[in-house]
């Protein structure tokens, strides 16, 4: 009996105290549905998308991307979807354009206006607006004199063709012209 107990004592011992340096066991998932692939798996992409060439290489002499500026998606083309559609479909890359025009009202005191145009000598098309936090941002660090550009990123156009997408980066000049001149 006395060595029962012992025994007894020993392994408790080592089942709470002897396996604490060990890794758990991996939890494995439960088994479930599998599936298979097939020639149309997996479904088209939701969205049909196109990269624009993008970067230090094709700004324009002098401009750097501002920071919280990069990757931004035009506000409002929801409102001018057949314009903004013809824009993505027609764009031409290393041709494309955008166009930033501050454009203030009573009612957005920071508001900034996105034209784009699809090639050099395409008419320039009212697309949307810089998103009202963004041009917040850009009225509270600089001065409303100061140039802005943006170059184009993304355009993408959902399968269903009831959504569109503009991704845009803002530019700035470099931050010593912008002391220079005072407008930070």
């Amino acid at each position: 009996m006395e060595f029962g107990l012992v025994l007894l004592i020993a392994v408790a011992a080592w089942f709470f105290f002897g396996r604490k340096g060990r890794t758990p066991e991996p939890d494995l998932p439960e088994p479930g549905i599998r599936f298979t692939v097939t020639r149309n798996d997996p479904p088209p992409p939701s969205w049909n998308s196109r990269d624009f060439a993008w970067g230090p290489r094709t700004r324009p002499d002098g401009l750097v991307a501002m920071k919280g500026g990069a990757d931004i998606n035009v506000a409002g083309t929801s409102h001018r979807m057949e314009v903004c559609r013809a824009f993505i479909r027609n764009a031409v890359d290393g041709q494309a354009r955008l166009e930033l025009e501050r454009t203030p009202t009573p009612e957005h005191p920071h508001s900034i206006t996105i034209y784009g145009r699809t090639s050099a000598e395409a008419e320039r098309i009212f697309l949307g607006y810089v998103p009202s936090d963004v041009s917040a941002l850009v009225a509270g660090s600089f001065s409303s004199e100061m140039p802005l550009a943006a170059e184009l990123r993304r355009v993408g156009e959902h399968r269903t063709e009831d959504a569109v997408f503009i991704a845009f980066n803002i530019l700035v000049p470099p931050a010593k012209d912008r002391r220079a001149n005072g407008w930070e």
